[in-house]
């Protein structure tokens, strides 16, 4: 959480990026994420936040569009008779 606030501080927007898909994996909320852009309002200023709240909007569609179209194709698999269980 500490990387994603210093990263959206600092303008880092392409690894601001990268970190915030990684964090699916780290057990970290949208609503965390809302929390460490928040206090990069406060203490970095309100641009770097918004642009770091756009990244973050846009990284987050991009996973769920993908794991949306994994279910998808997990469903198709099954339901053909070449996956599943």
């Amino acid at each position: 959480m500490v990387t994603v606030g210093l990263l959206a501080a600092l303008g880092h927007h392409e690894e601001l990026a990268l970190h915030l898909r990684a964090t699916r994996n780290t057990g970290a909320t949208a609503e965390d994420i809302k929390e460490v852009l928040l206090q990069v309002a406060v203490y970095a200023g309100a641009p770097p936040a918004n642009t770091a709240i756009k990244i973050a909007k846009s990284a987050f569609a991009e996973l769920d569009a993908e794991e949306a179209a994994g279910r998808k194709a997990g469903d198709g698999k099954a339901r053909d008779g070449k996956g599943g269980s």
